[in-house]
């Protein structure tokens, strides 16, 4: 009987933005917490203030999210199971598969650093063990190199590591999901002044510890969306400043992402080798505009709705040049849908990626902040009447309910309401592909 199809290579998977649980000195939970805790008013308001960076707080990352978990304007991110299992099923041994946590609020640079003896050491290990096996079980396979699988903001520590740090050169590739090579526009909201949240909670406390995070000012966009209605431009340290954030903190983000993307240049010694997967169809801030220092976000550039993940714009999360697949996905969800972590295997294993260009299918509009048992409305892009849409506890999987969507007021919505404080998935089935998915948090307003 024919064996299923595999790398002999050794896998790292890095997770997203928020994707990596955080410690205190004393081994407590500071970010991963079950949603149910996280968004109680008090215990979401002292989350935010662990949160900031300050020097020798003694926070460290343990491993990935065991629960879903989100930053309002920032984004949100599911737990990393499917995918671990998945690249389980096509490595020759279990063991050749291990995550890597790192902590999220620092730069990318500080965190492909750490990656370096990690992902030695792990390649070292696991050519150890090949050397051991079989013929039989080495399938005919070359000998193992690394590949790292990392979604968002770990796809840029991923690509700084194979261009900069002593290991990378020993990367063979790099699979991206909803990597924002070129940024976001929410990492500038998440920076701004100006906008509270649904009824007023916590709003300057998240941007209070926000804007301490060099890692959130290495997402901010850098392609030209600043708009003045008929030109565009980038986003400079001037502007970031003007909106309240911190200014050497942007110029230290903008050195450290030019650096990165000097890697891909065409004079590159060391150019990542870089495959990734973009989500489309959600709707997407493309373009912004600054007036006395509060922004205005819009979805469409130069007229038109290029749309993108939900967090990153479709053009935003490719490198320079390089060809990407498309799925038709929420940001966080992309490192979970059964068609993101078959693109992965196929790329792995050398398959052909046809089926994965799916630049078709419907999107999720999500409030970020709903009020606890008060109705909310989520609009489905590009949908019809009558596709079924749930709305699931995310911290155990708990169907609340289900209900049709229905056309109002020009546009296809469905109606929810979150029993308690908590995080919530939204999920939506257009046909042909998984459902997309997309979180919202639920608080009390007293």
């Amino acid at each position: 009987m024919a064996r299923l199809a595999a790398t002999s290579d050794a896998v790292i998977y890095l997770p997203g933005i928020m994707g990596s649980e955080l410690v205190n000195a004393s081994g407590d939970v500071v970010w991963g917490l079950k949603p149910s805790l996280v968004f109680r008013q008090a215990a979401f308001g002292n989350i935010l203030d662990r949160l900031a960076l300050r020097p020798g707080d003694g926070i460290s990352a343990s491993r990935p999210l065991r629960f879903p978990a989100a930053l309002p304007m920032l984004s949100s991110m599911e737990p990393y199971a499917a995918l671990e299992e998945r690249l389980k099923t096509v490595v020759v041994a279990p063991e050749a598969v291990r995550p890597f946590a790192y902590d999220w609020r620092k730069s990318i640079a500080d965190a492909a650093e750490k990656l370096g003896p990690v992902a030695r050491e792990h390649l070292a290990q696991w050519r150890s063990r090949w050397n051991t096996l079989p013929a039989e079980d080495k399938r005919g396979l070359p000998e193992p190199g690394l590949t790292l699988v990392a979604h968002s903001m770990g796809g840029l520590v991923a690509s700084y590591f194979a261009a900069f740090v002593d290991g990378g050169e020993l990367v063979r590739r790099v699979i991206t999901l909803g990597t924002p090579f070129n940024g976001s526009l929410n990492a500038v909201d998440a920076l701004a002044t100006g906008k509270q949240f649904p009824f007023g909670a916590f709003a300057e406390s998240l941007r209070a510890a926000v804007r301490m995070l060099p890692g959130v000012y290495e997402l901010v966009a850098r392609w030209e969306c600043i708009t003045d209605g008929e030109s565009r431009r980038r986003l400079t340290p001037d502007d970031l400043e003007d909106i309240g954030a911190d200014r050497e903190l942007a110029e230290a983000a903008m050195a450290t992402i030019g650096k990165m993307r000097s890697a891909f240049g065409d004079d590159s010694n060391r150019k990542p080798p870089v495959r990734c997967l973009v989500g489309t169809t959600q709707a997407t801030r493309q373009t912004v505009r600054i007036r006395d220092g509060v922004p205005e976000f819009f979805e469409h550039i130069d007229g038109r709705d290029r749309r993108g993940d939900g967090t990153v714009f479709l053009d935003a999360a490719r490198p320079p040049n390089l060809v990407p697949s498309y799925v038709p996905q929420a940001h966080g969800a992309l490192a979970k849908a059964h068609e993101a972590v078959e693109f992965i295997a196929a790329v792995l294993t050398e398959e052909k990626l046809d089926k994965y260009q799916a630049p078709s299918g419907i999107g999720l509009r999500v409030p970020e902040i709903v009020t606890v048992n008060q109705t909310f409305v989520v609009e489905i892009l590009d949908g019809n009447a009558g596709l079924m849409c749930q709305l699931i506890d995310a911290e155990d999987n708990r169907l609340i309910t289900v209900t049709p969507s229905k056309v109002r007021d020009g546009s296809v919505q469905a109606d929810f309401k979150a029993p308690k404080p908590g995080l919530f998935r939204v999920a939506v089935s257009g046909g042909g592909f998984s459902p997309v998915e997309a979180l919202v948090g639920a608080m009390t307003t007293t």
